[in-house]
């Protein structure tokens, strides 16, 4: 192609009629068409290739239920579900999976009873039952069930308490499963029973009594109401233990009650003050707390004002089945378009992508949405709710996203939905390049136009940039 075949294409010039090839009616139609062509394209392989299907997450709560379902089928009590056990088992879980073993015992010699005392349970029994690789709550259940130590411990009558942890990430070089189940029942101790009068003294043998003994008024006066300090009224906690803190007088026995049933007791000191640490474990829901003083005389106090306290340990969940991230616009390698789908009352849903982080915005019900920088270790949801639970779980580049599936599915299906943002962001690129050449040739048209003062001429080119503008916003 010679210089003046060029210009012929390019340039408003006498040999053209001042309109150049490239801006005439055949040539704007075939760009239209290339446009709307890519643009087809890429849509299409969106629409052909959609992302692989996804395995489900595993639930705490399955692996509780189907736990209790086997005790029942041998007529034992079912386990509840602890929260220092589940401190316990997450422990265990991330130590195995920091340091890449699967064993009871970490390759330091770390037994797995270190983390039952981490967790401050105070342990008459305990056991552990592992697990790596399973991606449902029902086929880690039948594997353990299948094996006699396992089951031994899901039906082992000494337990009370279970506790889970289910992480997931690489093990080995595979994006996978550990899953660790914490058993055991806590040793009791039986408050001393504080008697109603003091001992009486031996009256030494020298010391006879007198003729006429003077005995004293007998005390009828009920002492005070104790006072509850601690916890504060209305408190929202995910402790399942509580430690009751108050005023009453001293030397009395405080009596403690929760829903007017009697739960303990223990001796107001010197100064007016008690403290009582529950034994058992409380469960989710309203507690209504009070407490009675009983004096050396065995007078009883009335009841204190009562206070309510709201145990809750469900973390808020995050559905991964509508959660996921998209490249953004912008950077669509880089940053990342996050959407969390959070149901449970967070105060708090943030995003993290190793040393990235940032808190997601409420855009409507249940739904938080932000920007990140992706790293390698890929984006994960935290939501924490006012009682201090947290759920955790990781995101992928895709709808529908598990976090129990293969290291190879998961890279596929990250790696084709970037491919794909990628190309979709060069076309939109390449298309508005397109478009802002012609607008410049159109006006270079334009001027040379207006200098020959035709008119016909210059309408087109301006009904050409006015559509080219309509075409750049779809």
């Amino acid at each position: 192609m010679n210089k003046k075949t060029i210009f012929k294409w390019f340039v408003p010039q006498k040999d053209n009629h001042y309109q150049p090839y490239a801006l005439r009616k055949k040539a704007l139609t075939f760009y239209i068409a290339i446009i709307f062509g890519l643009k087809a394209t890429v849509g299409f392989l969106f629409f052909a290739f959609p992302q692989p299907t996804l395995g489900a997450q595993i639930s705490i709560q399955e692996i509780v239920n189907l736990a209790n379902q086997a005790r029942s089928e041998v007529s034992l009590a079912p386990l509840k579900l602890n929260a220092k056990l589940n401190v316990s088992a997450q422990g265990k879980a991330n130590d195995m999976m920091a340091k890449q073993y699967f064993a009871h015992v970490s390759p330091e010699g770390v037994e797995p009873w270190f983390w039952f005392d981490q967790a401050g349970y105070n342990y008459t029994y305990a056991g552990e039952n592992l697990a790596l690789g399973f991606e449902t709550a029902e086929g880690v259940h039948k594997a353990w069930m299948n094996s006699p130590g396992h089951r031994d411990n899901i039906v082992n009558p000494n337990y009370k308490d279970i506790g889970i942890a289910i992480i997931y990430g690489d093990y080995e070089g595979s994006f996978t499963t550990i899953i660790v189940q914490h058993f055991g029942s806590v040793e009791t101790t039986t408050p001393q029973e504080i008697p109603a009068y003091p001992a009486e003294k031996e009256t030494p043998e020298e010391i006879k009594p007198l003729e006429k003994p003077i005995i004293p008024a007998p005390d009828i006066t009920a002492p005070a109401p104790p006072v509850i300090l601690t916890p504060s009224p209305n408190a929202l906690t995910n402790k399942t233990e509580i430690t009751i803190t108050g005023q009453a007088e001293a030397g009395a026995s405080v009596l403690i009650y929760e829903n007017k049933e009697k739960i303990g007791q223990t001796i107001a000191d010197k100064n007016n003050r008690f403290r009582f640490n529950t034994v058992s474990n409380f469960s989710d829901g309203v507690h209504s707390l009070s407490a009675m003083a009983i004096d050396s005389s065995n007078n009883r106090s009335a009841f204190s004002k009562s206070l309510a306290v709201t145990i809750d340990t469900v973390p808020p969940a995050i559905d991964l089945e509508q959660s996921y991230i998209l490249p953004t616009y912008l950077e669509p390698l880089k940053n990342f378009d996050v959407i969390a789908y959070v149901t449970g009352d967070p105060s708090e849903v943030k995003a993290t992508s190793g040393e990235n982080e940032v808190i997601l915005k409420t855009e409507e019900s249940h739904l938080y949405r932000g920007v990140i920088e992706r790293s390698e270790s890929g984006v994960w949801i935290h939501a924490r709710d006012r009682a201090g639970n947290i759920a955790t779980a990781k995101l992928n580049a895709a709808q529908n996203t598990s976090a129990t599936r293969s290291r190879t599915t998961a890279t596929q299906n990250d790696g084709w939905n970037i491919f794909l943002s990628a190309i979709d962001q060069i076309s939109n690129n390449l298309i508005i390049i397109f478009i802002a050449a012609i607008a410049i040739l159109l006006l270079a048209n334009i001027l040379i136009n207006i200098k020959k003062q035709n008119s016909k001429i210059i309408g087109g080119s301006l009904l050409v940039i006015f559509a080219s503008s309509i075409i750049l916003c779809v």
